[in-house]
């Protein structure tokens, strides 16, 4: 069975995408993608296209210059987990005790052989449910207790 991996990024991410579909498309990588010119882009609007992917039951890798606007914009859609790594250890985790769908990474701050190790973990790794999906369950502000804080006012 082959993968099917929606990859989306803006122009500071392009490098490390195109090394990353280089890697995985000999091995177990089929992708969609976009390509945006190297021209600045927004990185926003790449999030929309990997969303969708992953609405239809795929996964999704998203790149931008330091992965948090991408982490920032992903996490808009509802249903939505995507997990800035920075190493495989996060990748791996973001997985099986997160159930994330799609992974962000830096592509000004990682090298192309820990982002390949990342992907390779993400995609390699399933979600261990038990207390981890209660856990996620309280993501859902329906399902989550409502808590009250009480802040002292601004000045």
């Amino acid at each position: 069975m082959i993968l099917r991996v929606a990859i989306g990024w803006d122009h500071a991410g392009m490098d490390l995408a195109n090394g990353l579909i280089r890697e995985f498309q000999k091995v177990f990588w089929n992708y969609i993608r976009r390509t945006p010119s190297k021209d600045p882009i927004n990185y926003p609007d790449a999030v929309p296209f990997v969303v969708q992917h992953v609405y239809r039951g795929g996964v999704g890798v998203l790149i931008c210059g330091t992965g948090i606007g991408m982490s920032m914009a992903a996490n808009r859609y509802p249903g939505i987990g995507a997990a800035l790594c920075t190493d495989p250890l996060m990748a791996e985790m973001a997985r099986a005790h997160n159930n994330a769908n799609i992974l962000v990474l830096p592509g000004r701050l990682m090298s192309e052989s820990v982002a390949t190790a990342c992907v390779s973990v993400f995609l390699n790794t399933p979600f261990e449910q038990g207390r981890h999906a209660n856990r996620i369950a309280q993501f859902d502000p329906i399902l989550a207790h409502s808590v009250s804080y009480d802040f002292p006012p601004a000045e």
